[in-house]
């Protein structure tokens, strides 16, 4: 028997970039119901930035790669934005991490970081 996956898709706009492949988000849900929750950005795998040394080359590439990240999603810690960005979420990974693709307008971030960095496309 096969095990199907089932994608939901919310409205959403970012509140921090944690990473280049993990952001903090605020969904709505619907009906006035809002939550914040943690994204993995399913397919892609960016250089770490945590638990490396700063004067190593994967987390300068860390580094950079959250900046991409940051820029495309647009962070809006305090709320004044309305809900720029679709988030199409297939079930929560390890660490508890929702898996997700995420899009602003027609752009995929995913299919945009894998774009840019090759090496940091991931089956996962």
């Amino acid at each position: 028997m096969s095990e199907s996956v089932t994608f939901y898709t919310y409205r959403a706009r970012a509140r921090r970039v944690i990473d280049g492949d993990t952001l903090e988000v605020l969904i709505d849900q619907g009906f006035n119901d809002y939550t914040v929750k943690k994204l993995r950005l399913g397919g892609v795998d960016t250089a770490e930035i945590f638990g490396v040394s700063k004067d190593t080359e994967e987390y300068q590439l860390g580094m950079e790669q959250k900046e991409f990240t940051a820029d495309f999603v647009e962070v809006d810690e305090h709320g004044e934005e309305e809900f720029p960005l679709s988030v199409r979420t297939s079930g929560k990974g390890k660490y508890g991490r929702w898996v997700a693709r995420v899009w602003k307008d027609s752009e995929c971030l995913n299919e945009s970081l894998v774009e840019e960095w090759p090496d940091s496309k991931s089956e996962y």
